[in-house]
């Protein structure tokens, strides 16, 4: 447990520090109503990745549950003291303010920390994502991993497969993580046939097979790992930039022999907004006979 001093400063024993641990945290901040003791959750119990929860006793009370923290501001749920509601508390001494803060970041940082030692275990395998068919009208195949509670499992998912992408030097993504990978594995519902290679403990729950009316050759569940789901999405990645490789080079040299420029590709997207009554701008790419390109944008009205 973390030492405290009058002003309600927290200090760490030399004993958390050696081991490396966060300790609770404990502030005392004295207000004309009476006293107030805070506590943060550690970082493996947090449970909330976009508030700072804290718990308080309130002079000589009991230990409960508060609102959230921020910026010296402490916002209190379903709180009273003779009557009257009390919905928040400022910090007003601003050292311990800037103490708190410091604590408070702190601890984000060691959460941030687990959560990438979470989805490491997923990069290498030790957590396998597990499909299943989801749905009553459309059912379909859906991933997921069983990770701690106090975890978001699609934060940690997508903290996995950004791992794997820059370490195959491509651009991360912002995507829905059950969505990116269902895209990857498909969502039709397949039979043991139709099972990638990289699919493993096979089940075919018969309750399941029962309510969609599906043979005994269906699929119900599979388990599978991280890395041999994205290598399917890397080659598929690195073919897609070979043929746009070779692509380009077919149209420069048509280029280079006429001397005109030639085009490479187009598509159509919402307008930019630089002129009225368009809702729809095509976009043309030609390739020059130096090898350089050009963009066209086309309003349409």
């Amino acid at each position: 447990m973390a030492a405290h001093n009058r002003s309600g400063a927290t200090k760490m024993t030399d004993k958390e520090n050696q081991q490396g641990k966060d300790p609770a945290g404990e502030f005392e901040i004295v207000k004309p109503i009476g006293s107030f003791k805070i506590r943060f959750p550690s970082p493996e119990k947090r449970g909330d990745d976009f508030i700072t929860p804290f718990s308080f006793k309130f002079k000589e009370g009991e230990w409960r549950k508060g609102g959230h923290y921020s910026d010296g501001i402490f916002r209190f749920r379903n709180f009273s003291v003779n009557g009257k509601r009390i919905d928040g508390m400022r910090v007003d001494d601003e050292k311990q303010k800037d103490e708190i803060n410091r604590f408070v970041e702190m601890l984000k940082e060691r959460r941030n920390r687990l959560k990438d030692e979470v989805a490491m275990r997923i990069v290498n395998g030790e957590i396998p994502i597990r499909i299943g068919i989801v749905g009553c009208d459309w059912p379909h195949y859906q991933p997921w991993v069983n990770v701690d509670d106090h975890f978001n499992a699609q934060d940690i998912m997508e903290r996995a497969i950004n791992h794997i992408l820059k370490a195959n030097s491509l651009d991360t993504t912002t995507a829905n993580p059950c969505d990116y990978l269902e895209r990857i594995i498909g969502r039709l519902v397949k039979t043991d046939d139709e099972m990638p290679d990289y699919a493993f403990e096979i089940e075919h729950d018969p309750e399941r097979l029962r309510y969609h009316g599906y043979n005994d050759t269906v699929v119900t569940n599979f388990k599978a790992k991280l890395k041999d789901i994205m290598k399917v999405r890397i080659n598929n990645i690195h073919k897609r930039e070979d043929q746009e490789a070779e692509h380009f080079q077919k149209i420069l040299k048509i280029a280079q022999e006429t001397n005109k420029p030639q085009k490479l590709r187009s598509w159509s997207e919402d307008c930019d907004g630089s002129t009225d009554e368009c809702d729809i701008d095509n976009i043309i790419v030609f390739v020059n006979p130096d090898g350089t390109t050009k963009t066209e944008r086309i309003h349409t009205y």
